[in-house]
């Protein structure tokens, strides 16, 4: 098999207009293009934030980027189809539809995407994000807390294209979950939690991490579940299998309380009673003596 080989660029290299449409190979950004940064500061959450933001105005950016870059329109600069995720990046929020048409989005290495759309900057609402942990210098200023952000590469590709692409996207699960959570090539899959019906009519809902070899998945069940041989098996994350091994305990111990307390409160009055006639006889006896 030959393995395409990676769209590698070095040093900041003056292109040619052109459309940005197809990337079948990882695009490599050169090492003087990820530190093309600016400081600001950002309002999101509620809360304002330093940030470390890709400079877009500096000169080197739109060089650093695959050929057509600046001939598009802001909004469209980082859509690509069909592609695969620059070098070292990692996917996120794979997703597909019926008419196999997939999608993903694509941050740097030791990035995550910020799920949320309420980033207040234009070419990136949906930022992939980091936390900065060391003091940096960016354009002299020293910045030793805050986010590092960079604009997220948002790919897709028709199920026809993956015999074109390098590295291969996941395949889909006939019938299975139509998302994935992370996806980092020569690395991990992490399935993203779906709920399918299951024959009994409760849900099920599975999390599947693939990579390096090894399988692990999780499932919880709103129901009991078979465990293949006709019987009964309640999963840990079920309310029943809470209840009996928490609820039902309390239960008990309330219900053997209230019957202690009931039992010395109909004692207490028996007793009572006894002393009240053992009174009204002694004064009877005294009243005769009399």
């Amino acid at each position: 098999m030959i393995v395409p080989t990676p769209t590698t660029h070095v040093g900041l290299l003056a292109r040619t207009a052109g459309p940005i449409s197809t990337l079948t190979t990882p695009y490599t950004y050169a090492t003087a293009c990820t530190e093309i940064f600016a400081v600001t500061e950002v309002t999101y959450s509620d809360a304002t934030e330093t940030v470390i933001i890709s400079d877009v105005s500096d000169t080197r950016f739109g060089a650093c980027q695959p050929t057509g870059f600046t001939e598009v329109e802001t909004i469209s600069r980082f859509t690509f189809s069909p592609a695969v995720c620059p070098e070292q990046w990692t996917a996120y929020s794979l997703s597909t539809t019926d008419n196999s048409v997939s999608t993903a989005w694509c941050c740097n290495s030791g990035y995550t995407l910020y799920s949320a759309t309420d980033w207040p900057i234009e070419w990136a609402t949906q930022p992939c994000v980091k936390v900065i942990e060391e003091a940096t210098t960016i354009s002299e200023t020293v910045v030793s807390s805050g986010t590092a952000a960079h604009a997220p590469w948002h790919i897709s590709w028709k199920a026809s294209d993956t015999t074109t692409l390098w590295p291969v996207p996941p395949a889909w699960a006939s019938g299975g979950a139509k998302c994935i959570d992370t996806w980092t090539p020569g690395g991990s899959t992490v399935y993203a939690t779906a709920t399918t019906t299951t024959e009994k009519g409760g849900s099920h809902a599975t999390s599947t991490t693939k990579g390096a070899g090894a399988t692990a998945a999780a499932t919880a069940d709103d129901d009991d579940d078979d465990d293949g041989n006709g019987e009964t098996v309640l999963d840990s994350n079920s309310t029943l299998f809470w209840f009996l091994v928490i609820g039902l305990p309390v239960l008990g111990t309330l219900a053997l309380a209230l019957c202690c307390m009931v039992y010395y409160y109909r004692g207490a009055q028996k007793r009572a009673r006894r002393r009240r006639r053992r009174r009204i006889r002694r004064e009877r006896i005294k009243i005769v003596e009399t």
